[in-house]
């Protein structure tokens, strides 16, 4: 079937191309001046040619479309989210459109449309293009293509495959894959909770602040993606979780810091005093490094003659075209900003050493009942419930979020499938018309001179015989 496509595609090509060659030939072959009663006749008389040829090629034509009928087909695909308007995907790493072709899409392609084919020969059937806007680009415009052409031309190798079949299920296979690696992952808000039995109760409170702030983070980035959105599922927004996940961080988890600080609790009490001086150590050290850059950097600035630290203004023209003085920076202004870094950072440094002297104060000094014991393990399976409920509502609204917006990530077009008696009759007329035209005209063009012998007239007249 192939090989008689192929067949059938030649000779439809070749016979308005041989008409163009005719035509040419008797252009260039011509050497008498035009006339439109001779060119006339020799179209009449080729007329019945002309009409055969024409025929001929309507019935190839009509046979190539018919057999031609899901041999080639394709869709576009634009991305709908946001990132992709910079080249991103919704997890922010760079879209690679030529995924759609790639071994993992292939093979599950093959499988959801039951195809006879191996994917190297699927994958040179088809071809991916990006659609050119119908607007013009500026060079200076950082235009990034969201829309994109997927073709499918049969070969040799793909004669077996229906692209009625094909197209659909590298459709729905793409956007499943692409949804499943780049779509939002949640694995950000799952957390062990069973790692709290083995804390000190100190611990407990910083292990939970951490899935607190990751909760807070992670609802804020959502936030700003779509600030409006509430999940049919929870009931809740991301702004209204993240608030929810602070007032727990500045209530909740603040007031079982505060009873286990005021009650000096601890699983042993003097191996952690030694864990919080050991830290003071470590801390002291980067808080006298940080120190004494910043003591290096201020003795910079002050060794800076006076004349080079004043403002040294550079003529400058702005978009417009208009001249303004720009200040430049100077050694001093990058001395500047690394001191108050690492000033910064010695502050913070300082301030761990004074947190963990206040937790081996209260530690020291603290009683440590039986009856506070049990009410701070009360207090932890409350504040865990808590923080696991806060997770359980932020994984299932980002979920729901997900599963709406994952459907509009790529949205398909594809090639719309014509009336087949219709489209094929129409398709063969205008074919025919566009032979008969080529053909006619070449037979006007014919030129006949050669194909007439000098007329000879013989005279007898008494004293010659001759040719006129």
């Amino acid at each position: 079937m192939y090989m008689i496509l192929k067949l059938l595609g030649i000779i439809v090509r070749a016979i308005p191309v041989a008409a163009l060659v005719a035509l040419v030939y008797f252009l260039l072959r011509r050497k008498q001046m035009f006339h439109w009663r001779e060119a006339l006749k020799s179209w009449v008389k080729m007329l019945p040619v002309v009409w055969a040829i024409t025929l001929v090629g309507g019935i190839a034509f009509a046979a190539y479309t018919k057999a031609g009928e899901g041999t080639a087909g394709g869709f576009k695909m634009g991305y709908n989210y946001a990132k992709a308007s910079e080249g991103l995907t919704p997890s922010g790493t760079f879209l690679d459109v030529s995924e759609i072709l790639s071994d993992d899409v292939l093979e599950r392609t093959i499988a959801a449309a039951s195809l006879d084919v191996e994917k190297e020969a699927l994958r040179s059937a088809l071809e991916v293009s990006n659609v050119q806007q119908s607007a013009a680009i500026n060079a200076e415009d950082n235009y990034v293509s969201t829309e994109y052409r997927v073709t499918y031309r049969e070969t040799e190798a793909t004669r077996n495959v229906d692209c009625s079949a094909l197209l659909p299920a590298l459709a729905e296979t793409y956007e499943q894959f692409f949804s499943e690696k780049y779509g939002r992952k949640t694995n950000a808000l799952e957390f062990n909770f069973s790692e709290i039995e083995s804390l000190d109760y100190l611990d407990v409170t910083t292990y939970l602040n951490s899935v607190i702030s990751n909760v807070i983070d992670y609802m804020d980035m959502c936030e700003d993606e779509n600030s409006t959105f509430v999940s049919e599922r929870t009931g809740e927004s991301f702004g209204s979780i993240e608030e929810k996940a602070r007032t727990f961080r500045d209530v909740s988890l603040e007031r079982y810091n505060s009873f286990v600080l005021d009650c000096g609790l601890s699983k042993d009490k003097q191996q952690y005093i030694s864990k919080l001086n050991y830290e003071n150590r470590m801390t002291h050290v980067s808080y006298m490094k940080n120190l004494s850059a910043y003591n290096v950097r201020m003795e910079a600035i002050n060794r800076y003659d006076g004349d080079i630290t004043r403002a040294v203004l550079v003529p400058s023209r702005d978009d417009d075209g208009e001249f303004y003085q720009s200040r430049t920076k100077l050694g001093t202004d990058y001395f500047a900003e690394e001191a108050n870094d690492y000033l910064e950072n010695a502050t913070d440094r300082q301030l761990e050493i004074e947190t963990n002297n206040y937790y081996i104060q209260s530690l020291t000094n603290g009683t440590g009942q039986e009856a506070e014991y049990a009410k701070a393990d009360e207090m932890i399976q409350q504040i865990t419930g808590e923080v696991n409920r806060l997770t359980q509502l932020a994984i299932d609204t980002v979920e729901d979020f997900d599963t709406r917006n994952s459907e509009s990530y790529i949205a398909f077009s594809f090639d719309e499938v014509p009336n087949t008696i219709v489209y094929v009759a129409g398709s063969v007329v205008k074919y025919m018309i566009v032979v008969f035209a080529l053909w006619s005209v070449a037979a006007l063009m014919r030129d006949r001179s050669k194909q007439h012998s000098d007329k000879v007239v013989y005279r007898i007249d008494g004293r010659n015989r001759g040719r006129e």
